[in-house]
């Protein structure tokens, strides 16, 4: 029988499924979306079952290991009317070996049904657990990054390193000391791990890694401190603490390319504007034509000709030139005035257009984009797993990055 109170983030788990519960919990604390830290567990359980389980395998896992509020009720046989209350010890000196029968569970009171009397009592309260550990070891994963993280093998106070299995190394830096206080305040001991942390790492998708993030997900660490950077792929599988600040990400790229094209002539005006001013021209040339064709008409005149009139009189008005045909009829004469005074606005207004145009000088797209970069076939010069994962894809809700401190008990 297995239950799952939600309201008040409860797990409960009887017998033989309390192993199932702590293996299928740890998965879900990695490949899981949903995370609370004010877990609550409670595994009932007999003492006839327990002693059928050889090496006390009922009550292992990394539950027992790392979340302080698990609570055990026991009975030396079914329907027995005496329960003994134990939780799992969690402070103090850690026990790394794993093996069956390591764990240590602490007596806190024992109850009897029919009398519903406790008729045992420690005194010991299971709430004073995070409040003092007991100088229990919190390993950190750490490199010289300055000035967040400095490692230093001449200074002292040393503290232990685990991947040289003695005390040689002294560690200090901003976020380094926010750790040294936060042990100071709940009695716990810092120790660090250098071990494969030349780099920040990286996570594949089945859950596994390396690097700093990787030794945090393979729980050879409790944390990773030191500009650390939000990124989706991490997050899927581990706990974020806090952040301590922001820090945008540059891309520096080339500046983009003046555009200088024989187009440039014809951007002053859009496409249905220079068809307007077509439409105009040829207007012109057809009031031309007909005004000189009438005009001539007593004259051995052809339509050839006064068609030829009419074009080259209204390129030369449209370029603001004179013509050297002298006229005499006032029909002609008005229509060459009215194509005169429109071709000056014409060209007024184009003339303003193209001096704003060469004022402001058009740019090619800047490399701005993922695409875009692509596009430009750009040769990268920061290769960095932490400029690459920044703008991926994947990580757009991410795409700021934080230096931030990151828990890693990967508790759902």
């Amino acid at each position: 029988m297995l239950a799952l109170l939600t309201l008040f983030k409860t797990f409960l788990a009887f017998q033989e499924q309390i192993p199932d519960f702590a293996r299928y919990f740890y998965n879900a604390s990695i490949y899981s979306i949903w995370r609370s830290p004010r877990n609550r567990f409670i595994f009932a359980y007999t003492e006839e079952l327990l002693l059928q389980h050889e090496g006390n395998d009922l009550l292992q896992g990394y539950i027992f290991h790392d979340q302080p509020n698990v609570l055990l009720v026991s009975a030396p046989y079914l329907n027995s009317s005496t329960f003994d209350i134990k939780t799992n010890r969690f402070v103090g000196p850690r026990d790394f070996n794993d093996k069956p029968g390591t764990i240590q569970f602490n007596l806190l009171q024992r109850y009897d049904s029919q009398l519903r009397e406790i008729i045992w009592e420690s005194g010991t309260k299971m709430s004073k657990k995070l409040q003092n550990l007991q100088g229990r070891e919190v390993f950190i994963g750490i490199f010289d990054y300055k000035p967040f993280m400095l490692l230093d093998y001449e200074r002292q106070p040393t503290v232990y390193d685990r991947a040289e299995g003695k005390t040689e190394v002294f560690i200090d830096g901003t976020e380094v000391r926010l750790m040294m206080i936060f042990c100071k305040l709940y009695n716990c001991t810092v120790q660090v791990d250098t071990t494969e942390t030349s780099d920040w790492g990286d996570i594949y998708s089945n859950a596994t890694g390396y690097g700093l993030v990787g030794m945090v997900l393979d729980r050879r660490n409790d944390y990773g401190i030191g500009g650390m950077y939000l990124w989706y792929e991490a997050y899927q599988h581990m706990d974020m603490t806090h952040f301590l600040g922001r820090s945008g990400v540059t891309c520096l790229v080339p500046a983009p390319k003046r555009l200088i094209s024989w187009t440039l002539l014809l951007r002053p005006f859009q496409a249905i504007l220079w068809f307007c001013v077509l439409v105009c021209l040829l207007l012109e040339i057809l009031g031309l034509c007909l005004t000189r064709r009438w005009e001539q008409s007593l004259l051995p005149q052809t339509w050839i000709e006064s068609l030829r009139f009419g074009c080259v009189s209204t390129l030369k008005l449209f370029v603001n030139q004179s013509t050297s045909y002298v006229t005499t009829s006032n029909s002609l004469r008005t229509v060459l005035l009215a194509s005169y005074m429109i071709d000056i606005i014409l060209t007024t207004v184009y003339s303003g257009g193209l001096a704003a145009i060469l004022t402001l000088p058009t740019l090619e797209e800047a490399a701005d984009s993922r695409q875009r970069l692509f596009d430009h076939k750009l040769i990268w010069t920061g290769t960095s797993q932490a400029w690459i994962t920044t703008i991926d894809e994947r990580s757009a809700g991410f795409s700021w990055a934080l230096w931030s401190i990151i828990a890693c008990l990967m508790q759902p």
